[in-house]
């Protein structure tokens, strides 16, 4: 049971991983500049939905890693219960 949650736990790491460097990428098509004048009226609208882009992908990237966190450390609280309960026998 053990090996299943760690596997688990390696997989939702991984997906955090990959949030990460997406989120990365991502920040790269970000525009700094502040867009006023007139006839710029596209490139403000492609601005704010940029924007509402990666604000939920910081969301998704910051709970995957508050979960990703949180789950190893239940899944390392449980190795070490299990190795100090049981001894070596219990990761045969």
């Amino acid at each position: 049971m053990i090996t299943i949650l760690t596997s688990l736990w390696i997989a939702l790491a991984a997906i955090a991983i990959a949030t990460w460097v997406y989120s990365t990428i991502a920040s790269y098509r970000e525009d700094d500049t502040v867009h006023l004048a007139a006839g710029e009226e596209g490139q403000i609208a492609r601005q704010v939905r940029n924007e509402k882009r990666m604000q939920a992908i910081e969301r998704w990237k910051m709970g995957l890693s508050i979960t990703t966190v949180v789950s190893g450390l239940v899944v390392l609280g449980l190795y070490l219960y299990m190795g100090l309960a049981h001894g070596s026998e219990a990761f045969r």
